[in-house]
């Protein structure tokens, strides 16, 4: 009978949340309020694992109760974050001045990370995006979006905010049809495989893929850029950014995976920092 009711309560949630066509986004959804299905959507994760907060969904998989056997590889981690040592050359970069202003004051006059991504003169600006233009503002040689080096200086700023409710702008038009957008791409089944995001992180969530555990839908945004050890000891870098992951999970569905920064990614972007709203930044995150 649970496992009815949950299969029942994911079906509900699909419903009220996955409803418009790519028209019916761009036409309807400056007019929506979104806080309702933020709200839902919150639920659906309180409910199905009651004894975790809203506020300690933020260390990914190791924020569900089915994280407990890992707790002692958590608190060690925590004491000793394996990506220190990869912080603090983008930590001098951030102070260093070129062209007369460092990436450190360029960057306050930007909101806190808390609230990105925002829009500037009706452009969506993501974290990604405010970096590369204060770097063509400081008029140097920049490194690529997703690159270690450019990862580790999203880390940088993402840190300064840790600990702050996640709090996008939810009424702005543009953002309501990004978060539009990205419902249908969370939903929807797409590749080879015939997988969606929703598939894992709402319907699987708490369970186990190759050993595994797999994250809830919910808090997804607040740990990335993430350090992975075991990206680190295969390739000497360890930082995956958010659209890569996107990227990555779009390549395990058997999809093509899209651009960074690709529009669809991100919607996605927007709909899950949407509806993480409240739960505190906590990055970067690590993966054993």
């Amino acid at each position: 009978m649970r496992r009815l009711c949950f299969r029942s309560g994911i079906a509900t949630l699909a419903i009220l949340l996955f409803a418009l066509s790519p028209g019916e986004v761009r036409a309807q959804s400056p007019d929506i309020d979104i806080r309702p299905e933020i709200r839902r959507f919150q639920e659906f994760f309180l409910e199905r694992f009651p004894s975790v907060p809203l506020e300690k969904f933020n260390k990914g998989p190791y924020s569900l109760p089915q994280s407990t056997l890992r707790g002692t590889t958590l608190r060690f981690l925590e004491r000793l974050p394996p990506f220190e040592h990869a912080l603090i050359p983008a930590r001098s970069e951030w102070n260093r001045t070129y062209n007369g202003i460092t990436l450190g004051t360029c960057m306050s006059r930007y909101p806190s990370a808390s609230q990105f991504p925002y829009v500037l003169n009706d452009r969506v600006i993501t974290v990604e995006r405010a970096i590369l233009d204060c770097l063509d503002l400081q008029d140097r040689t920049s490194p690529m979006p997703g690159s270690p080096e450019f990862n580790a200086l999203v880390g940088v700023f993402r840190e300064q905010a840790n600990g702050e409710p996640i709090q996008i702008d939810v009424d702005n038009p543009a953002l309501k049809y990004l978060y539009a957008l990205g419902r249908k791409m969370f939903w929807a089944r797409r590749g080879q495989y015939n997988y969606s995001c929703a598939g894992c992180h709402v319907e699987n969530a708490g369970n186990s893929l190759r050993g595994k555990l797999i994250s809830a839908a919910l808090g997804q945004t607040a740990g990335f850029p993430l350090y992975s050890l075991k990206r680190a000891s295969q390739s000497g870098f360890g930082w995956i950014s958010l659209h890569e992951q996107y990227r990555r999970c779009f390549i395990r569905s058997g999809a093509a995976p899209l651009p960074v920064e690709d529009e669809a990614l991100i919607a996605l972007e927007v709909y899950l920092t949407a509806n993480d709203t409240g739960v505190p930044l906590n990055a970067p995150g690590f993966h054993p």
